[in-house]
């Protein structure tokens, strides 16, 4: 995996500012105690990494070093991950400056572990819903309890798989799939309508008022046969959803993540 900073230094500090060679810039990372920066590699602990390093000189006077550190993927990820965290630290500090990340290569290894991952809880969530309404409700669930959020979601030219619309929609429609409340009953209207030739005496049904009552899918057939708490699957199902943005945009995921 690479790593490659774009680290800058303003001219007028008189720091890093020898383009033609690299001994300031080496000798400022090398005040760091567990660093030694030499020619061709960087060592970190005992840990000796591959570098590039090249420099030059922005169109605004400053002076930038273009570094680049490597590391197997099979090596001390940790010792990686501080040792990359330790040189932003000392030249952030020393130049006023934030690093340009060029290449987060720390990121792209934890995005290669998580989308499989990812890959994995998406696919088994759509198998779950779709198998679950098809028994429940039958053939045609798709028509009659989908929310209309979710089918508009979808883009494309128009035709929709009608037995599944489930495997048409973005990771986060599953969830307002569950959780977005509708009432199947599209003529409130007419209803609402229908009233003002009631008098005042007249008794109106609590189950004909019943249809027009917004229920979530959730609410409709899960929450009775599936012992979990609706918001315990919302909440993580929302930070999935990020953790998946951040793979599919490519900013990169950290250890934690």
């Amino acid at each position: 995996m690479k790593t490659e900073y774009l680290i800058t230094f303003d001219e007028k500090d008189l720091i890093c500012t020898t383009v033609q060679q690299f001994k300031q810039f080496k000798q400022l990372l090398n005040t760091h105690n567990d660093i030694n920066l030499k020619n061709n590699s960087i060592k970190y602990k005992e840990i000796e990494y591959p570098i590039t390093l090249a420099t030059g000189k922005l169109t605004d006077d400053s002076i930038y070093y273009d570094l680049v550190i490597s590391a197997e993927t099979d090596t001390n990820i940790d010792n990686y991950s501080d040792l990359l965290r330790e040189v932003r630290k000392i030249c952030q500090k020393l130049s006023g400056r934030q690093i340009i990340i060029l290449h987060d290569g720390l990121g792209e290894y934890y995005c290669s572990l998580g989308y499989p991952i990812i890959y994995k809880i998406e696919n088994l969530m759509r198998k779950l819903i779709s198998k679950f309404m098809a028994i429940s409700v039958g053939y045609d669930w798709t028509n009659n309890s989908t929310p209309k959020e979710v089918t508009e979601s979808i883009k494309g030219d128009g035709k929709k798989e009608k037995t599944n619309i489930l495997r048409e929609v973005d990771f986060i429609q599953l969830s307002k799939f569950l959780f977005t409340s509708y009432t199947n009953n599209t003529d409130s209207n007419s209803f609402i309508q229908s009233l003002k030739g009631k008098n005042n005496e007249e008794t109106i049904k609590v189950v004909d008022l019943k249809k027009f009552i917004s229920y979530t899918n959730w609410e409709r057939y899960f929450e009775t046969k599936v012992q979990c708490d609706s918001n315990y699957i919302k909440t993580r199902w929302e930070r999935l959803y990020d953790l998946r943005c951040k793979i599919a945009h490519c900013k990169g995921l950290t250890k934690t993540d």
